[in-house]
């Protein structure tokens, strides 16, 4: 669209409110990168397969790299790094909508574990938005070796299906189940 609408001019380019998520404040680039890198799209051209299996497993990623994208995460740093910004960019979003919209949910809450929290993204927005909320995040050891250190965001090294930690309440943020 051209500036004075005469036509005349010289074509004028703008982002779409769609496309203003991707370089806005709330950036949700790592996420498109994900979700369009190769090892994330492939799984798709197999759910024909999958769907003709007589039982096919829960997890298509799997079914597609022989290894499940926590095993794939653990193996290959740059696949994990790839995922937790993408989980990191998306909890940005997700929680800056849920802290506005709904922030009775976390009134009398005194301690909370977010579990499978990946960097913290969620439990950084909850301890930052209420204070008074001991924030923690149980992830895996490859995982919670890599958490930010200037928080004030504990992070716990485990497995949430051997124990949980003791808080008030549990916060789980939820992923794609084909993944």
């Amino acid at each position: 669209q051209s500036p004075s609408g005469s036509g005349d001019d010289e074509p004028v380019y703008a982002l779409t409110p769609v496309s203003r998520l991707l370089v806005d404040s709330q950036n949700l680039a790592p996420l498109a990168a994900m979700v369009l890198n190769p090892a994330f799209v492939s799984p798709f051209f197999e759910l024909g397969t999958w769907f003709q299996k007589e039982l096919p497993g829960p997890c298509l990623f799997e079914h597609t790299h022989g290894r499940t994208l926590w095993e794939q995460a653990d193996r290959d740093a740059t696949f994990d790094a790839l995922f937790n910004d993408s989980m990191a960019s998306d909890s940005h979003f997700i929680m800056d909508i849920a802290i506005k919209e709904c922030p009775g949910a976390f009134h009398g809450i005194s301690s909370l574990i977010d579990v499978a929290g990946g960097l913290g993204a969620a439990a950084q927005a909850i301890s930052k938005a209420f204070p008074g909320v001991k924030c923690s995040v149980l992830d895996l050891d490859h995982v919670v070796s890599n958490a930010p250190s200037d928080t004030n965001v504990q992070y716990i090294a485990g497995d949430m299906f051997e124990s949980m930690p003791p808080a008030d309440a549990i916060f789980f943020k939820v992923t794609s189940s084909i993944y």
